[in-house]
């Protein structure tokens, strides 16, 4: 179904797509090579571990690491230093979006904009989904890499392996455990980070492709597939699931576990170390059954590109083929089971990542990340285990929790500065600063001086049937 959606977004955007997609790579910014030393002064640090709060603080950045870090009246500046005050402002790690689905270039600065400086891509779109607009992701990534495009590090999931037949056509059926080796095989030889794996997967396709995986040394993360379950999904410790589709039958509005067994489960689940990837957000932004005006009205709409604004229309009716009853209060019933699951895992013990699925329909880039946080605020969870997931965790998920992570001497500076603290108040992750990504400083104004630049054409997508 999802593929002649995708051909009748190309036939409404035509080859605007394309050479709006020339135009973004022709203006992007470039980032400057030879980044120079940089000092932020007097801000007030949150390390993330150890816990707790350093006040009036220097930190010193070097080639893109923190080079010094103490009380601002101890630490020596080097003289070839650029100074940068931001006396009483809070300095913390770069937070993570652990769920997106990069649509254009744009997206990235989106991302940096909400202080966001790492995500993880979950699923390359076929070759086909390139013409529409999608870009290839690994070339996102090298060029971040490369300090060559500003923008988050990406960490990038292969296609979306599946049973046969896929649930949609943007997922590879896979209906052998030769096919499952080849795959995986494909997948390392591509280039990409992750395997990720899908609802209809057999069991013995799921196991093969698991096996697979860690001969080559590639993480398994995604849903866990309706017939594999959360205890074989748990012994055979994918490396995160999505959705909390193990717990969650996110389609019929019910649990997949014994209701009296939910903390029982996060204890399970902490005992083998599997992460959890919720994305509350795509409930709380879920599109209202039958009345898109609510996304066309909401200005960021119009800062999408034209083929993602016509893909999210074309796409809703997708979005509710369930079978839970009561199509109206599907999106906060699924909302209200998903805050309770994450209290859950929380108080079981169980590692927690923020994660959006960013470009699904209603998902924005970037500014859904910080409305995740609240929303894992509004489940029960304090502010510094919120923090830890959109910044610590995320590190220890992908195994770079030696580099990045927390603010420390010899760490790289994936930074975020904001206006005020949000241990005190989670709200406070949306007053962004700045961040600090490839060895230098930016503010937000800078950001929103090249978003400025780089805006998509308005327009909203017609309704085929008012024609």
């Amino acid at each position: 179904m999802l593929i002649p959606l995708f051909l009748a977004c190309l036939l409404l955007t035509g080859c605007r797509s394309y050479f709006e997609r020339i135009r973004q790579q022709e203006n992007a910014p470039k980032v400057p090579r030879d980044p120079p030393t940089q000092a932020l002064v007097g801000v007030n640090v949150i390390p993330i571990d150890p816990p707790g709060l350093l006040n009036d603080q220097t930190v010193v950045i070097q080639n893109g690491k923190i080079l010094a870090l103490g009380p601002r009246d101890q630490v020596e500046i080097p003289p070839e230093a650029e100074v940068i005050p931001l006396p009483g402002k809070y300095l913390l790690p770069g937070f993570a979006d652990m769920h997106v689905h990069l649509a254009h270039e744009r997206d990235l600065l989106m991302f940096l904009k909400h202080g966001i400086t790492q995500v993880r891509n979950m699923a390359h779109s076929p070759n086909w989904a390139r013409l529409v607009g999608f870009p290839d992701v690994r070339v996102l990534r090298d060029k971040v890499r490369n300090h060559q495009l500003w923008g988050p590090e990406i960490f990038a999931c292969g296609e979306i392996l599946d049973g046969s037949p896929a649930q949609n056509g943007l997922n590879r059926a896979i209906a052998t455990r030769t096919e499952a080796m080849a795959a995986v095989k494909e997948t390392f030889e591509a280039g990409f980070d992750c395997v990720k794996v899908y609802n209809r997967l057999a069991r013995e396709n799921f196991d093969q492709i698991v096996q697979t995986a860690a001969e080559y040394r590639l993480p398994v993360m995604g849903h866990v597939p309706v017939v594999v379950g959360i205890d074989r999904a748990l012994e055979a410790k994918m490396a995160s699931i999505e959705h909390l589709n193990a717990y969650v039958e996110n389609f019929a509005g019910h649990y997949r576990i014994p209701t009296d067994q939910l903390e029982a489960y996060g204890k399970k689940t902490a005992q083998v170390g599997v992460f959890n990837c919720p994305t509350l957000v795509m409930w709380d932004h879920h599109p209202p059954y039958g009345d898109f005006s609510p996304i066309t009205h909401d200005p960021r709409f119009q800062e999408l590109p034209p083929y993602l604004r016509s893909l999210w229309y074309l796409s809703v009716p997708e979005l509710y083929k369930v079978t839970y009853p009561d199509p109206l209060s599907y999106p906060s019933h699924l909302l209200s089971l998903s805050k309770r699951m994450v209290k859950a895992l929380y108080d079981g013990g169980s590692p927690l990542v923020i994660g959006t699925d960013a470009n699904l329909t209603g998902v924005y880039p970037g500014s859904t990340a910080l409305r995740e946080m609240e929303l894992f605020a509004e489940a029960g969870l304090p502010a510094k285990a919120i923090l830890e997931a959109a910044t610590l965790n995320p590190a220890r998920l992908l195994k770079q929790d030696q580099e990045k992570g927390t603010v420390k001497v010899g760490k790289k500076a994936n930074l975020v500065v904001l206006n005020a603290n949000p241990l005190e108040d989670i709200r406070n992750v949306r007053q962004t600063v700045g961040v600090f990504v490839q060895g230098r400083w930016l503010s937000v104004e800078q950001i929103n001086h090249w978003l400025a630049a780089s805006q998509p054409p308005s327009g909203v997508p017609q309704d085929p049937g008012s024609e």
